[in-house]
């Protein structure tokens, strides 16, 4: 019988106080049947796992609060459960398509298309992945979801699984969101059906892994590392077979398309951040302006206007506070180069917290970079150390040519997305913010 490596590892640390021991890792390697290397090499990549004695690592920012609620979080668990009935009579991937649904994590992937190319694989063994693992630095709306309309995600994943022809899916929760899986997992039992499983598997605390890849390698029992692309997981995903990945919200508005599919009417989950009187999880309809988004969160903490404002997450672009009348629909962001990816709207109040912003945000990448390739691996250090001189006021304009340099070097040449994401914050101030960097 196989037994899954990374469930033994937090089975064996969890029975021995919360560390792993020289005795737990050769005894993994035994009950696993793999060297006491590889299983070392495994424990020691994710931020979870303790060699030594410790506590459990986080790097979790804070729980936001839901503050405003519409059609995703006032779905009702009787309607999730029509739904999936619904769409046993009907064509959903044609109302998916109609209704415009993307990805609401990062790439904004149509998602129809997604689902139609694992759909048309020639391939028996296929399956659907709800990608949890909210990591996103200023972004909390999954968790949300998951406390307030778990069904809905679950039923999501039921309809993907009837149209794709998948018998196996996986939930991979933040490691953080631990205490919602007693509850995710009762919703799971509530509507199970012949023929398709869920499995929840916790990460641990690895912030690549909400890369599909990396997010399947770590599925496979393997370090969180993200694989070249193609193929695409549609293609070759989990165990090389056929995968839709989709994020929690994604696959919570499915069933809302289903039965409201005449009606229905697109929202979505914004967390604003930053200098905000009332940060929190608002759900307003798409097309809201940053104005009206702001003025939701009370206002900026200072009652000025912003500075500025980041837009999709950590890895955001940064405009101009001036930009208060843009509305927050794909269309228009699309118009100014801008993604809406996770829906993090996070507010900066002056240009000295848009400097200590562009540092928190390289250290994070940094620390959480894998260490794959070299140029995510040592540029983005490097880029943090020039930031900081930035910050000291001690900087000239070799230190802004090496910027740049820097951040052409590590789009060109890193393995995934995440390097190139990492660098876009620091290379939108450069541009809409001259005065910051002296030019």
């Amino acid at each position: 019988m196989l037994v899954e490596l990374i469930p033994t590892l937090m089975e064996k640390q969890k029975q021995n106080g919360g560390y792993l021991g020289e005795k737990e890792i050769l005894d993994t390697a035994c009950d696993c049947n793999l060297s006491v290397s590889k299983v070392i090499g495994i424990a020691s990549f994710y931020e979870f796992f303790n060699l030594k004695k410790a506590g459990m690592q986080t790097h979790i920012e804070r729980i936001y609060e839901k503050k405003t609620k519409g059609n995703i979080l006032d779905f009702k668990r009787e309607d999730a459960k029509k739904a999936n009935e619904i769409a046993k009579e009907i064509d959903v991937l044609t109302l998916i398509e109609k209704s415009g649904l993307c990805g609401r994590s990062g790439s904004g992937f149509p998602t129809a298309k997604k689902w139609e190319i694992v759909r048309n694989e020639n391939e028996m063994e296929k399956y659907v992945v709800c990608n949890a693992d909210e990591g996103e630095p200023g972004t909390g709306k999954d968790r949300i979801i998951l406390e307030e309309v778990p069904y809905s995600v679950i039923c999501g994943m039921h309809i993907c699984a009837q149209i794709i022809g998948a018998k196996k899916g996986f939930i991979y929760l933040r490691g953080e969101y631990e205490d919602l899986k007693e509850k995710i997992e009762k919703t799971i039992e509530e509507f199970k059906s012949d023929g398709f499983e869920i499995i929840i598997r916790l990460g641990q605390g690895a912030y690549i892994c909400g890369e599909e890849t990396a997010l399947i390698e770590s599925l496979e029992n393997k370090r969180g590392e993200p694989r070249l692309k193609p193929p695409f997981p549609g293609n070759k995903g989990y165990l090389g077979k056929p995968t839709v990945i989709n994020n929690v919200e994604t696959f919570a508005n499915v069933p809302l398309i289903v039965t409201e599919h005449k009606s229905y009417e697109k929202t979505r989950l914004f967390t604003v951040c930053g200098d905000v009187m009332e940060p929190g999880v608002y759900e307003e309809k798409s097309g809201i302006s940053l104005e009206q988004l702001l003025i939701r969160a009370g206002g900026m903490e200072n009652h000025s206007k912003p500075y500025a404002i980041q837009i999709g997450g950590g890895s955001g672009n940064i405009v101009s506070g001036k930009f208060l009348d843009l509305k927050l629909s794909e269309e228009e962001t699309k118009k100014i180069n801008i993604r809406i990816g996770t829906g993090s709207v996070y507010f900066i109040s002056d240009k000295e917290k848009l400097i200590k912003t562009i540092l928190e945000r390289l250290s994070f990448y940094v620390k959480e970079s894998c260490g794959t390739c070299v140029p995510c691996r040592s540029g983005l250090s490097q880029l943090r150390m020039l930031v900081m001189k930035i910050e000291e006021k001690d900087f000239d304009n070799d230190d802004i040519n090496k910027i740049t340099e820097l951040i052409g070097y590590i789009e060109d040449n890193s393995r995934c997305p995440m390097a190139r994401a990492a660098v876009a914050p620091l290379k939108s101030v450069i541009k809409n913010f001259p005065e910051v960097v002296g030019l």
